[in-house]
């Protein structure tokens, strides 16, 4: 499918459940004959894996340690970083965020790996207009 029919696929959805969200898209693709049904996983207990995975991604996320700044001003920050490694593609393995900072190579890799997140976020957004400001003002912060 084109993205251009994907496109007219989610105006379709939106016009007959009367908005555009992950619910009335599931909804939408639900029937068989739905041209974005293939595009869903229908097997309610791997969908059921996939959504426990989800959660459990959304725990250690939730997890946060608390630490004092150079203004002696309490913080919170990840207890725990995902990495990407080339011997596991598509997955990311999460460690303690101490840890990272402590080693330099795993260091280097997880700021290696922001950058990339950042250049793919540039890349999304800044050709809208209205966030070419907030970005600049956020690359100035992250450079100084």
């Amino acid at each position: 499918m084109t993205n251009e029919e994907k496109i007219a696929q989610l105006e379709q959805c939106r016009q007959e459940k009367g908005a555009l969200n992950a619910r009335t898209l599931v909804d939408y693709a639900t029937p068989e004959d739905s041209p974005l049904h293939n595009y869903f996983e229908w097997s309610d207990s791997h969908a059921a894996q996939l959504y426990r995975e989800h959660q459990a991604r959304c725990f250690i996320h939730s997890v946060k340690i608390v630490y004092k700044d150079d203004q002696n001003k309490a913080q919170e920050a990840p207890a725990f970083v995902a990495i990407k490694y080339t011997d596991s593609p598509g997955l990311r393995e999460y460690e303690s965020t101490i840890k990272v900072l402590s080693d330099d190579e795993r260091r280097e890799k997880l700021l290696a790996q922001a950058k990339e997140e950042l250049d793919a976020f540039i890349q999304r957004y800044g050709s809208l207009t209205g966030l070419s400001n907030i970005l600049q003002d956020g690359l100035s912060t992250l450079a100084a």
